[in-house]
């Protein structure tokens, strides 16, 4: 029996047109999806092949408006408007003359009140002088007033022409005398402290008994005053060639020889 002779072999297009409709529309599917990834994967390659990209620098974040909300933020002062002096009138209308007070020193010195020492030294310890009492008139000096009254602890001060004390008067409270004892030791702490108040240079006694007149003599006293404020119209016997630093002190006694009123401390010797 005789074979049928061989089948040649058929090629793509061939087996591609046996195909039903269907296979064929698949076959074309596969095909491009097919080429698609082996595009992806050569550029892929290509690509990694390729060197980096250079960095761009960021650009710093502008920072303009913050500053000026900042600024705009910032509280100002309010100018204060500056007030303008008025005008002074340089001439004053004509004014009723009246009676000079008494001067006070614009400064205060701190040392002890004593006779020879500053009038700012008597400030300082009681205070501004007081007005308005019996002796007060210019040039004299009063201090710490007695409650209730027009009396003075300090009176009749009187002063050189370098506000040194010369002359003044302890006064007693008011129906207050002192014993002796006391008005020895109060009216002595007025006085220079280089004396011996135990030993007076004289004592002089008026013809009544009512004042004695203690006379002491003080180095530190005669280079505080000046020859003239040791010499006055009441001095023993009108004599007016006393040594400088002679001061006395002339006790005044109310009821007898136990009571004392008050006591003038002075330079020279009063001798009234």
């Amino acid at each position: 029996m005789q074979q049928p002779p061989p089948r040649g072999r058929r090629s793509f297009w061939q087996w591609y047109r046996a195909q039903t409709r269907f296979a064929r529309i698949g076959l074309g599917c596969a095909s491009i999806v097919v080429a698609l990834l082996l595009c992806t994967v050569a550029l892929t390659v290509y690509g990694s092949t390729l060197p980096p990209l250079p960095k761009t620098a960021q650009s710093p974040t502008p920072t303009t408006a913050s500053t000026q909300a900042a600024v705009l933020a910032t509280p100002h002062p309010t100018a204060t408007p500056t007030a303008v002096p008025t005008a002074t009138p340089t001439t004053a209308p004509t004014a009723k003359p009246t009676a000079l007070p008494t001067p006070t020193p614009s400064t205060v010195t701190h040392g002890t009140p004593r006779l020879g020492g500053p009038v700012t030294d008597f400030i300082n310890t009681y205070g501004k002088p007081d007005s308005g009492c019996v002796t007060c008139a210019s040039g004299v000096y009063n201090f710490k007033r007695y409650q209730g009254t027009g009396i003075d602890y300090i009176s009749t001060l009187l002063t050189d022409a370098n506000g040194n004390t010369n002359a003044f008067d302890v006064q007693a409270p008011p129906n207050s005398d002192w014993d002796t004892s006391t008005a020895s030791a109060i009216c002595e702490s007025f006085g220079p402290s280089d004396v011996n108040y135990d030993h007076p240079v004289q004592v002089l006694q008026s013809s009544d008994g009512v004042i004695v007149e203690k006379v002491y003599k003080s180095t530190w006293l005669a280079g505080q005053l000046d020859v003239s404020d040791f010499q006055d119209s009441n001095t023993t016997s009108g004599s007016t060639d006393l040594a400088a630093g002679t001061f006395d002190i002339s006790y005044s006694y109310s009821d007898g020889p136990s009571k004392v009123s008050d006591c003038v401390l002075a330079a020279g010797i009063e001798r009234v």
